[in-house]
């Protein structure tokens, strides 16, 4: 910690939109190929029908926007690691959600082969979706190499904040129509940026297009 204050620096960081444009923006600079349904990846599925239709169909009709705020993960256990180095391998502890993953980071970060990488994953203190990548991890080993003994690494809630990714922003959008008997007769379902996993429905639906569109923002 010492350390890190010492160190002088001078940076810039490029202009980032307000929270009011934000949500605008994330729908225009739409990734190349269009929307994804995300077949095979819990995505969603391929358009069925005509939503033109089913909303002419319907008794009632429900068209909504709600937005996923860009915030920080917050864990209730900031990041921590321990790493050791022995014999040319690599064993970490780290709390993580995703230890293959981890591994990966850290063996491609090392320039050695995964069989002389592993990651054990204790009980972790929560993790909300933040806790898939391995920053601390490799900033363990990174000090455990050159102090040439395991090294044990905690980020203090404030390097959480700072350094930790953010959850993304997103955008959705869902126009539905359903009868008076219950029966849904439309639903076009597009989400922006926030991911395609799970956005698939359970229902059998006559008319749906289901879709997510990467931005590049």
């Amino acid at each position: 910690s010492r350390a890190a204050n010492a160190i002088a620096v001078d940076w810039k960081a490029p202009g980032q939109p307000a929270n009011a444009q934000l949500f605008d923006l994330l729908r225009k600079p739409v990734a190349e190929g269009g929307g994804r349904g995300g077949e095979g990846g819990g995505g969603g599925s391929r358009p069925q029908g005509s939503i033109a239709d089913g909303l002419a169909a319907a008794d009632k009709k429900l068209e909504q926007t709600y937005t996923v705020a860009y915030i920080a993960h917050a864990p209730l256990e900031p990041r921590a690691a321990v790493a050791e180095w022995k014999e040319g391998k690599l064993t970490v502890w780290t709390g993580t959600q995703r230890p293959f993953g981890v591994r990966s980071e850290l063996a491609a970060a090392f320039r050695i082969p995964e069989d002389k990488v592993r990651v054990i994953m204790p009980d972790t203190g929560s993790g909300y979706g933040g806790k898939h990548t391995a920053e601390c991890a490799i900033e363990a080993a990174r000090l455990a190499r050159a102090a040439g003994k395991p090294v044990k690494l905690v980020w203090t809630r404030e390097e959480e904040f700072t350094w930790a990714y953010f959850r993304p922003a997103g955008v959705i959008d869902v126009k539905s129509g359903v009868k008076n008997n219950g029966l849904i007769t439309a639903w076009e379902f597009h989400n922006y940026n926030s991911g395609n996993a799970g956005i698939q429905t359970k229902y059998d639906l006559p008319n749906h297009n289901i879709q997510f569109h990467g931005s590049q923002s």
